[in-house]
């Protein structure tokens, strides 16, 4: 009869309230137990209710009484009710899994914010890190036939009640992160080993956790826990690298780990010779170029090993690697899942890495911002390698690992395009540090004539099909890139840039892509006519779109009047909260613009200037 440990409670009914949980014979009785112990006995407590020496005390640098884990009658308190959730999470009734997981968060969730961070940090360790314990079996190295039978119940758990008690982990330490971030560390062990493990399954599940706690709590975090999600990102694209992929086809069924050495993988002749396997030849410019897009970067000791990685569609009807393994031994089906888990994880890290550097980028450092791109290009560099590798990607295929000739274009192109976007807006900002200019300018600018190059080399052959056709449909939307670039560069920038680009504009403009020619007359219309002093209606009072991630603003201002006006608009912009730097330049037109760089909104910047004084004429361009 359970209504015998209602209330009045005592602590040491929680003990049978456990064994009637466990009740083998009555789901009614179970079901019973779990409301008690996740409802009345956690109100209990926090009323004080539950012993006399169980109460919220009063704690130094606190301002609310709290429960900590110095005390403890709180130790013996909490402990139980929670552990009596926990290990009630892998029940085998479904009902109670569902509810005893429902239930042990919403008591973290309503009560965790009275809950000191060291108390916080033993709950971290002993009730909800050892819930995920199992799964870590299905992370680590092949496994045959019997090994995937014993651990089938486990993936099931981890697809279902596993996955949503990760998110309702990530999601409750984001919800009291002041008092948890004691645990953001092991908080980022568990997920990125779900992220980066041997398990297409979990890999997607892992990924969802890993973009929640980064764009969600991006927010909360100061610089060294930044600093720590930078670098766990580091290691999962270095972890989740397919380095089977280059592998001999024949070792790649029964491989049980994989080399930390690209080129000792490769298996074409110029890479036994001791010559990089690249196709087409590589030039020693573009050879620079490759090597890497910034110095290496260290923070807190560095980031590991050297990086490279893989994708799996292709554009306009190209091969991928989302077709079906053909049927052949457990072990191999096994190899092509790890694979092909490792080459969606490459993919959701660059998008996710572009996201979080648009989201946060006032919040990032421009060291944290550089060694993401560095991966981010080295995973461009491992999709380029293996695109070349053309007998490899032909022995795979030969060999039954596909149905089709393997590629990785998704993830050369999203790589490339990736890094391009994110080195223009530290390129483009002036305002935030005005060292990263200097520091990425030169490898920008090269790489955008390298790729303009190539792509025009290309286009020249006329290719319908093979590589070349390849390579040309994989720059396509990076020429695109490049040109709406120089199309939204300032006046003084274009023209310092033009004549370095002038023939390969007009290069462009002959293509038979005709994304590419349209955006090259339309760039060659709009910007070069006008700086040749040519005026035509498309390039009258030409103000070009920013270029700067979406969280960040310069907004344009028109002045004509007085230039004691000007002093005074800028007074006035000065003093509003989310503008972090002015800038005004007088064009040769005889206008002066003043470019607002910042986070304020445009209405804001509006009511600040409303009351400017007469003679004095303000424009939003």
């Amino acid at each position: 009869n359970l209504s015998a440990i209602c209330p009045p409670f005592t602590v040491p009914q929680q003990s049978p309230l456990v064994s009637y949980i466990n009740n083998p014979t009555d789901i009614d009785i179970a079901r019973r137990a779990v409301k008690i112990l996740s409802e009345v006995c956690p109100r209990m407590i926090a009323d004080g209710k539950a012993m006399s020496s169980v109460y919220p005390v009063t704690v130094e640098h606190e301002d609310q009484p709290v429960f900590t884990d110095a005390n403890e009658a709180h130790n013996s308190a909490w402990f139980p009710v929670l552990l009596g959730l926990s290990v009630n999470v892998k029940s085998i009734w479904p009902d109670i899994v569902s509810e005893a997981l429902q239930g042990l968060f919403s008591i973290l969730e309503e009560y965790g914010g009275s809950f000191t961070p060291g108390l916080w940090t033993l709950i971290f360790r002993g009730v909800l890190t050892p819930i995920f314990d199992d799964v870590k079996l299905l992370t680590q190295g092949s496994r045959d036939a019997r090994e995937e039978r014993q651990l089938e119940p486990v993936a099931r758990w981890a697809a279902g009640t596993g996955k949503e008690a990760l998110m309702s982990l990530c999601k409750v330490i984001l919800q009291h992160f002041s008092r948890t971030r004691s645990t953001f560390r092991d908080l980022l062990s568990i997920i990125f080993s779900w992220a980066t493990g041997e398990s297409e399954s979990l890999n997607k599940d892992g990924m969802e956790a890993v973009r929640l706690v980064a764009m969600t709590g991006g927010k909360l975090y100061t610089r060294q826990e930044w600093d720590e999600l930078v670098q766990s990102l580091s290691l999962a694209f270095n972890e989740t690298i397919p380095y089977d992929l280059l592998r001999p086809p024949a070792e790649l069924f029964s491989a049980k780990s994989a080399p930390t050495d690209l080129e000792s993988l490769t298996t074409t002749p110029a890479a036994l010779a001791g010559e990089r396997p690249d196709a087409p030849e590589v030039q020693p410019a573009d050879e620079e170029i490759r090597g890497s897009i910034v110095p290496p970067i260290q923070i807190d000791g560095g980031f590991g090993t050297n990086s490279e990685t893989f994708d799996e569609q292709e554009p306009q009807g190209s091969s991928s690697m989302d077709a079906d393994v053909p049927p052949k031994s457990m072990a191999g089906k096994q190899s092509f899942r790890v694979v092909r888990g490792k080459c969606v994880a490459q993919l959701d890290l660059i998008s996710l890495v572009q996201d979080v550097v648009d989201e946060f980028y006032m919040k990032l450092t421009t060291q944290q911002i550089l060694a993401l791109v560095e991966q981010i290009w080295k995973s461009y560099e491992f999709a380029h390698k293996f695109n070349a590798s053309v007998e490899q990607r032909f022995a795979l295929w030969r060999t039954g690992f596909m149905n089709q000739v393997p590629n990785l274009i998704k993830q050369e192109t999203n790589g490339m395009l990736a890094s391009l976007r994110i080195l223009m807006w530290l390129y483009a900002d002036s305002y935030k540090d005005p060292k990263a200019k200097e520091l990425v300018s030169v490898r920008l600018t090269s790489l955008f004539e390298e790729r303009l190059g190539t792509f025009v080399e290309l286009s020249s052959t006329s290719a319908s099909e093979g590589e070349d056709h390849r390579e040309l449909l994989a720059l396509t939307p990076v020429v695109l890139f490049i040109l709406s670039c120089f199309e939204r560069l300032p006046e003084a920038e274009f023209a310092g840039l033009c004549e370095r680009f002038y023939n390969i504009f007009f290069d462009l403009m002959d293509t038979d892509v005709r994304e590419v020619r349209a955006a090259a007359v339309n760039l060659v219309r709009v910007r070069l006519s006008a700086l040749h002093g040519y005026r035509t209606e498309g390039n009258q009072s030409y103000i070009p779109r920013s270029l700067l991630p979406k969280t960040v603003k310069e907004s344009v201002l028109g002045i004509s009047g007085d230039g004691g006006g000007l002093e005074l608009l800028n007074g006035k912009l000065a003093v509003i909260p989310g503008i972090y730097g002015l800038r005004t330049e007088k064009l040769s037109t005889g206008e002066t613009r003043v470019y607002v760089y910042g986070e304020a909104k445009i209405e804001v910047i509006l009511s600040a200037i409303a009351n400017m004084s007469e003679g004095v004429s303000v424009t939003i361009l």
